[in-house]
């Protein structure tokens, strides 16, 4: 008889144990979909009392780099578990700073707008160089013209920039120059606040 009764007893606890944790994974389901889309309840009032509680990205790291990158006004680099972030920041639109978030391990690139110290996500895509890809606009030449025009700037002046159909073209000197009088400089083409390449060249004066 104890021997019955105390399966009985070990049925009753498995039970009570097994709706426990039926329960507990709904909750985690219901809490991580309330995250994901911003519902109402106890989920979404924790993301508006965060400090960085911001639209459209939810990774702590990331938000560091982007808020990093807009203060700065220079590129940053982060990680986040095993993935390198690296912010560039594009420059100023519509009174906000343009932030764009490359990740190095999955190949993503996510663009943001950082007003008054808060971050919302753009759901824009960036198109291709002038003369590059399907959508990119104007031909090849112009696009080297620009970038002659920006890092000529930046050889002679520190910086240099240049405009060509919505594209801007910003060059900035990143180090000193060598014996053949060469320096590297960092060159950057965005479009409306989008980052479309971001390269560092070797530059040399005529």
């Amino acid at each position: 008889m104890d021997s019955i009764r105390s399966r009985g007893v070990g049925a009753t606890v498995m039970a009570a144990l097994a709706g426990t944790l039926v329960g507990c994974a709904s909750m985690d389901t219901t809490q991580a979909e309330t995250r994901s889309i911003g519902g109402q309840g106890a989920d979404s009032r924790i993301a508006r009392e965060a400090p960085r509680g911001h639209q459209g990205v939810y990774d702590p790291q990331e938000v560091e780099v982007i808020l990093a990158a807009a203060n700065a006004r220079q590129p940053v680099t982060g990680f986040s578990g095993h993935s390198e972030l690296s912010a560039t920041y594009v420059g100023e639109r519509n009174g906000c700073q343009a932030v764009t978030v490359e990740n190095r391990n999955f190949d993503l690139t996510s663009h943001y707008a950082v007003c008054n110290g808060q971050i919302t996500r753009r759901q824009e895509v960036a198109p291709a160089r002038p003369g590059q890809g399907a959508f990119g606009a104007g031909p090849v030449e112009i696009d080297q013209a620009a970038v002659r025009s920006a890092t000529d700037g930046a050889l002679l002046y520190g910086s240099g920039r240049s405009q060509y159909q919505g594209y801007t073209y910003a060059a900035e000197r990143v180090g000193v120059p060598d014996g053949n009088g060469c320096m590297p400089v960092e060159l950057t083409v965005s479009h409306d606040g989008l980052l479309v390449d971001r390269s560092v060249q070797r530059v040399c004066g005529e």
